[in-house]
């Protein structure tokens, strides 16, 4: 199964469009079926951040210095 690959928008009206370089290298006609797999760049490269001044704060009640040592540690992995 041939694959092709190109970034585009999705249009107001839902629709996505397909550059038609690609439908003619294809030779689709109209209302032939495709599969369309999608991929959302911003979804797949989204991470949970936290923030360290609010692990600190709950971090204070505990004896030792364990705050300093995590946050530490985590610049050294930076």
């Amino acid at each position: 199964m041939p694959r092709f690959e190109f970034q585009t928008a999705i249009q107001d009206d839902g629709q996505i469009p397909l550059p038609g370089e690609i439908r003619k290298r294809l030779g689709l006609k109209p209302n032939q079926k495709i599969k369309v797999i999608i991929e959302v760049p911003q979804a797949a490269e989204k991470r949970k951040s936290y923030s360290f001044g609010k692990v600190r704060k709950l971090l204070e009640s505990i004896d030792g210095d364990m705050s300093d040592e995590i946050i530490a540690d985590r610049k050294d992995r930076i």
